[in-house]
């Protein structure tokens, strides 16, 4: 991101706004949707804030000037934050209880090493790598992959549906 912001000709300033905007996108929009209740609708919001990481990364990467920059900031804020809150919800749903601290222990560490890693390649390939590409190419690859998996996966659907693996092997879903 600094490397974005210096290519729009802003400094720190640009900077600070952008991290604050994915800060307050994530607490706005998951503060917000822990208020669904319809199965129906968590599974649509779902689709559309896992659709939204990438379109967030799309419209940052092509911004033209620092206010679309801030917006972009906003919106992946506004989409990964509750993405991460989702998943987080649905693997608490079907983990065994006696085993979901030690799970949900995992899946954070796996998550949060994850993004470390990723983050630290990104910034290296940054160095060579024009970054408005890097933010392009990345969202698109993150939303065909989520395609992939939600109509791969019959499991990732039935979670998403159900909230657990019961009906896997009967949800009307798999094809």
């Amino acid at each position: 991101l600094p490397r974005l912001v210096t290519e729009l000709g802003a400094g720190s300033e640009l900077l600070t706004a952008i991290f604050v905007g994915i800060g307050l996108g994530a607490i706005m929009a998951t503060g917000t949707l822990t208020q669904l209740r319809r199965v129906e609708l968590v599974r649509t919001v779902f689709v559309i804030v896992s659709l939204g990481s990438g379109i967030s990364l799309l419209i940052l990467g092509a911004a033209p000037n620092m206010t679309v920059a801030i917006i972009g900031a906003i919106l992946m804020g506004a989409t990964q934050g509750p993405f991460m809150a989702f998943a987080a919800s649905s693997l608490q749903s079907v983990a065994p209880e006696e085993m979901r601290g030690r799970i949900m222990s995992q899946y954070f560490m796996a998550a949060a090493g994850t993004m470390a890693l990723m983050n630290l390649g990104f910034g290296y390939l940054a160095d060579f790598i024009d970054v408005r590409m890097l933010l392009i190419v990345t969202s698109i690859v993150w939303m065909l992959a989520f395609l992939f998996a939600w109509n791969r996966f019959s499991y990732v659907k039935t979670v998403a549906l159900h909230g657990n693996l019961d009906s896997v092997a009967k949800s009307p879903m798999d094809t």
